[in-house]
């Protein structure tokens, strides 16, 4: 479950600690009285708060699939990747940032046709690996070029099974 972050009085949010039953309330609140607070300003706050969180869980996934390096688990072959995605393989999908595939998927017989560029018969097929990953319950991260893990491969992939 995603955190949750409160944004309220000190007071408030120690009340709503002790009665809260979300499973991943984040330790440390905004505080202030939230109707007053500017809402850009909100959620920057919001956004420095949380992203070591976020930064972490990225540095583990990439650690896990370091550690999972050539085993069934993980893959950066763009077909093999396109596919799982679509199967809800896919625990967690790294992009390179600035990079897309194009073409298309013949779902009746598993046939990936990657396309050099975007034409009127063809989609992005890293959008769409990201957009199924996602939906299925996986994480996705977009990542510069060095800290992929197989660097020169434009989408990698952890998989659930």
């Amino acid at each position: 479950k995603a955190p949750l972050i409160i944004a309220g009085t000190d007071a408030l949010f120690n009340i709503y600690q002790q009665t809260n039953s979300y499973p991943n309330l984040y330790k440390t609140n905004i505080s202030g009285d939230s109707e007053f607070i500017n809402k850009k300003l909100l959620h920057a706050n919001s956004w420095e708060l949380i992203k070591p969180y976020f930064e972490n869980d990225q540095k583990d996934k990439i650690k896990q699939f370091s550690e999972l390096y050539n085993t069934p688990k993980t893959s950066y072959e763009t077909s093999d990747i396109i596919l799982s995605s679509i199967d809800g393989k896919i625990e967690t999908l790294f992009i390179e940032k600035g990079i897309d595939f194009y073409g298309t998927i013949a779902k009746e017989n598993r046939n990936v046709r990657i396309d050099i560029e975007k034409n009127i018969k063809n989609g992005s097929l890293t959008n769409s690996s990201a957009i199924n990953t996602f939906l299925k319950g996986g994480k996705v991260y977009v990542l510069p070029p060095e800290k992929m893990p197989v660097k020169g491969k434009t989408l990698n992939a952890i998989y659930r099974f």
